[in-house]
């Protein structure tokens, strides 16, 4: 091919791809072309949705900001109302937080000033009282104008506001045609205003106003939040004025309380000194010959006495707690001790109505305490009285127990329990209420004044603890309280016995002839020589002229109240005296006076008695006094003696006796007949409780039943000789027990057999008794193993009943001292006997307690021996030979005690068929025991003892 034809073909293609390009070109143009239209339209159609966007957006933003504004407005209205809320909470007085208030309204709402306008109701007019204007103005001229205007009903915006007593708004005050400040306005520069009153019960009190440089239209919201504020304001003075009138009431209250306690304090003293009489003079006349009857009117006399004086400590007790002058004393004694002399005091109300009545005291409480004594006996007696007053049959019983206790103090837990008519639900709710009782009725059968049960428990409170109660209708009550008290930092078993006070010279001093003559009769009675004064100045001189004589006087006695001094201020008199520094003084109070206890010691007494004086108080007080003295106790430091310590030191210096025995007959009869003695005894149901006792108090000896539950006779011995002998053991909680003293221990079993003397000396005990155990066994024992130097703690003439303990019961227990008249048991023999019961034991039982006595120990032997059979005929059935053995000899000793000696012989025969492995025999002998039981239960139910004969006792 030629070169042209070549380049004719390459022009041919150069040609072809231009025409393609072209067309090419042409078609992208068009697409361009429709592409910019289509991006134009867009563009358009795009700034139109945002001009709708931005139209939408807008209006948007103006809602919202609307709506900020509103929020801000309502956050700025309740800040407002919560800052008026705030100050009015704390304030004293309105006019004391109106600044505030009106400044706070200014603020939230952009007003130039505020003002307080207060009602004079005298005048009728409306006064502006306080204005708040805002610092940045100067509206002197409207303010003082404001200040010097009072507005009628009706006239200006205040007295529209009074006048219609509901808020008004004014949209610009200077076109108003009813304000009269309108041209000082127009000056000042303000236009709108609103004014809101001030209500309290309906009636306007006065109202706030206020005004701002603008026209303002009404607004709802605003016109709500300033109602709000005018109602706290109202509210506001409500509370006030009913607080004033708290505060007067409370004032006159104060003032009439005062004026009640110093009415009391005087008529304590007036009353009492009469009581005294009445009560002193009915206890020396009982100790003079009277006839049958006169006796009976004596004793009545005295137990009106006794119930008055009741009712008018509970009254005086309530206004000194009322006024809250009422003090406790903190003094040394024996919680022990405390109880039984509670319970003593009661035991003969308890034995007229025929109830069971015991204090069971747990072995673990730490008994030697500090506290107030006669304040804890007052709260038991009250407890123990009423329970004693609303049970008719069955018992009441005091327990004892600890709830805490730590190294320096323990808490205890005092709980009396009754069987008695029990308090509804509804009743309850009253108890504690002063002044009220159960119902209407409980006072018009049973009396009192409806206090004791309010002293309680301010008592209780006072000594740190709570009382509270449980009880259903018809199903007795339990009421309990506790007390925290602290534990004695010292050995009080050795502070000196009192001396006997025959030969010594008393000079005493009461300006009321009754008392002069009590304390006259009292002491002459004891072979005290008693010289009466008639002033404190002749006392002085009697006692100054004794001491030249070379004959002083060993004690003076004077009252608290007299004429010209009181008894604190003679007593410093007498102890600034050289010569009678150390004559011991005893002050003699009435109840008002009585806790001026640290004020007698400081002022140097050292015996202090409220009225009336019982002849035993005093003569315990007078010894107790007399024996701190003569062993030298230092004027400068006297003890504050009441009742307690005197007691406690003979409880001290005297036997201190264990009774161990899981029985309550045989416990009574034990403790009766050593209480016949004069020794004082404590009673424990089984080993465990025996140990527990013999680490905690020193016994000087211990009776021992032989067979007992958890821990028989024998094996204890072992275990107390074991720590007589420093061998270490442990107790059932794992407590090493540590050494103690030698301690004589009598076995008491029901078994009489060839070997027993021998088994009870082997296992370490000293001596050996049969039951039953006869008084004069008993004193032969105790003479031979106590030490020579002891004294009975109780006049042997006295006999005293007791009440049963429940088995394992803790170790205290209740007495009734009384003092039978021989001549009249012999003129007046029971003619009652039973059959199957020994004759001689049923007279030696009328002995120890009267046919009362003998009445409560039969019912008890009854109970105790149907339950022994009953125990007799479940071990059988489980084919317990050791189990069987032991209820068995529980029996033998009950029957044996009580004289029942065809019982206790065949329960004697069924015990040795124990030991042998006998069990035909043992249930042939059973069943004739329960023959014979039921021939002598049935005599014993049918012929019941009576009252027996009548009683004569001591005052």
């Amino acid at each position: 091919m030629s070169e042209i034809e070549r380049l004719q073909r390459r022009l041919d293609r150069e040609k072809t791809a231009r025409r393609e390009a072209e067309t090419l070109l042409e078609a992208k143009s068009r697409e361009l072309y429709q592409a910019n239209t289509n991006l134009r339209q867009a563009a358009e159609e795009l700034e139109q949705r945002v001009n709708t966007r931005t139209k939408e957006l807008a209006k948007a933003n103006e809602r919202l900001e609307i709506h900020i504004r509103e929020r801000t407005q309502t956050a700025t209205r309740l800040s407002t109302l919560y800052e008026t809320s705030r100050v009015l909470a704390n304030a004293r007085s309105l006019a004391e937080v109106a600044p505030q208030i009106l400044q706070s309204v200014c603020l939230s709402l952009h007003m130039q000033t505020g003002e307080l306008w207060q009602l004079d109701h005298h005048q009728q007019l409306m006064r502006c009282i306080e204005v708040w204007t805002s610092p940045s103005e100067s509206l002197i001229e409207f303010e003082e104008a404001t200040k010097g205007t009072a507005f009628p009903m009706g006239v200006g915006l205040p007295g529209q506001v009074w006048a219609r007593k509901e808020p008004i708004w004014i949209n610009d005050v200077v076109n108003a045609s009813n304000f009269p400040r309108a041209t000082i306005a127009r000056r000042a520069g303000l236009h709108g205003a609103f004014a809101f009153p001030i209500m309290f019960k309906g009636d306007v009190l006065g109202l706030m106003e206020f005004f701002c440089g603008e026209i303002r239209e009404p607004d709802f919201n605003t016109l709500q939040m300033l109602e709000s504020i005018g109602g706290q304001i109202g509210q506001f003075l409500e509370r006030k004025a009913a607080e004033n009138a708290l505060i007067s009431a409370r004032d006159q209250a104060l003032e009439a309380a005062h004026a009640k306690s110093e009415f009391l304090a005087t008529m304590s003293h007036e009353i009492r000194t009469p009581m005294n009489g009445v009560i002193g003079m009915t206890g020396l006349l009982l100790d003079t010959e009277l006839s049958q009857e006169q006796r009976m009117f004596t004793e009545t006399v005295r137990s009106s006495a006794e119930a008055l004086l009741t009712i008018i400590n509970d009254i005086l007790d309530f206004s000194k707690i009322e006024a809250g002058k009422l003090e406790l004393e903190t003094i040394d004694f024996d919680l022990r001790l405390a109880v039984e002399e509670s319970l003593e005091l009661l035991a003969e109300k308890a034995g007229a109505k025929n109830l069971e009545f015991a204090s069971l005291v747990s072995a673990d409480v730490w008994t030697d305490i500090c506290g107030d004594p006669g304040r804890l006996r007052q709260v038991l007696l009250n407890l123990l009285s009423n329970a004693l007053k609303f049970t008719e049959q069955g018992e009441v019983t005091l327990w004892v127990r600890k709830l805490r206790e730590t190294s320096e103090d323990i808490t205890i837990h005092f709980e009396v329990k009754d069987t008695g008519i029990g308090i509804s639900e509804e009743a309850q709710t009253r108890l504690f209420q002063a002044f009220s009782q159960a119902d209407s009725s409980t006072t018009r059968k049973y009396g009192g004044t409806g206090l004791g049960l309010v002293i309680c428990q301010r008592l209780v409170e006072k000594m740190g603890g709570e009382i509270g109660m449980k009880s259903r209708a018809g199903e007795g009550s339990t009421f309990w309280f506790t007390v925290k008290f602290l534990k004695q930092s010292i050995d009080r078993r050795e502070l000196p016995s009192p001396p006997v006070l025959q030969g010594l010279r008393v000079c005493y001093l009461d300006e009321h002839p009754m008392n002069q003559m009590l304390l006259s009769q009292y002491c002459t009675h004891w072979g005290m020589t008693a010289v009466g004064a008639s002033s404190p100045q002749n006392m002085l001189r009697l006692l100054r002229d004794a001491n030249q004589q070379q004959n002083p006087f060993h004690l003076a006695i004077f009252n608290m109240v007299m004429a010209h001094m009181d008894g604190l201020t003679f007593a410093r008199t007498i102890k600034s005296d050289p010569q009678l520094t150390s004559l011991p003084l005893v002050l003699l109070a009435s109840l008002a006076q009585r806790n001026e206890a640290k004020r007698a010691q400081a002022a140097g007494f050292s015996g202090y008695l409220t009225k009336p004086i019982r002849e035993a108080q005093l003569k315990a007080c007078l010894s107790t006094v007399l024996g701190l003295a003569k062993d030298g106790i230092s004027s400068g430091e006297p003890s504050r003696l009441t009742r307690h310590p005197f007691q406690e030191m003979e409880f001290r210096k005297g036997i201190h006796i264990l009774v161990a025995d899981d029985h309550p007959v045989n416990q009574q009869l034990a403790v009766l007949m050593l209480k016949r003695l004069g020794y004082r005894a404590e009673v424990v149901g089984n080993g465990t409780e025996v140990l527990e006792a013999v680490n905690r108090i020193h016994f000087s000896l211990i009776l021992m039943d032989c067979q007992m539950p958890e821990m028989d006779g024998f094996q204890t011995t072992r275990l107390i000789r074991l720590q007589e002998a420093n061998v270490t053991i442990e107790s059932s909680s794992g407590e090493t027990r540590p050494k103690i003293h030698h301690v004589p221990i009598i076995a008491m079993t029901a078994n009489a057999l060839e070997g027993d003397r021998e088994r009870c000396l082997n296992a370490g005990m000293d001596d050996y008794l049969s039951k039953p155990i006869r008084p004069e066994m008993l004193k032969n024992a105790l003479a031979k193993w106590l030490p020579a130097e002891a004294t009975p703690i109780l006049e042997v003439d006295q006999e005293v009943g007791t009440q049963p303990i429940p088995h394992h019961a803790s170790i205290s227990h209740s007495t009734e001292q009384k003092t039978f008249s021989p001549s009249q048991d012999q003129q007046h023999p029971s003619p009652i006997t039973y059959s199957g019961m020994n004759s001689k034991t049923l007279q030696e039982l009328r002995s120890l307690g009267g046919d009362q006595f003998v009445s409560k120990m039969v019912n008890q032997f009854i109970h105790d021996v149907q339950t022994c059979v009953s125990d007799l005929d479940d071990a059988l059935a489980a084919r317990n030979l050791s189990l069987t053995q032991d209820v068995v000899h529980g029996l033998t000793g009950i029957c044996a005690n009580m004289g029942v000696e065809s019982l206790r012989d065949l329960s004697r025969q069924i015990e040795r068929h124990c030991r042998q492995g006998a069990l035909s025999e043992i249930q042939g002998l059973l069943e004739q025991l329960k023959i014979e039981l039921k021939q002598i239960l049935g005599n014993m139910k049918q012929h019941p003892i009576g009252a027996g004969p009548s009683v004569s006792r001591k005052p």
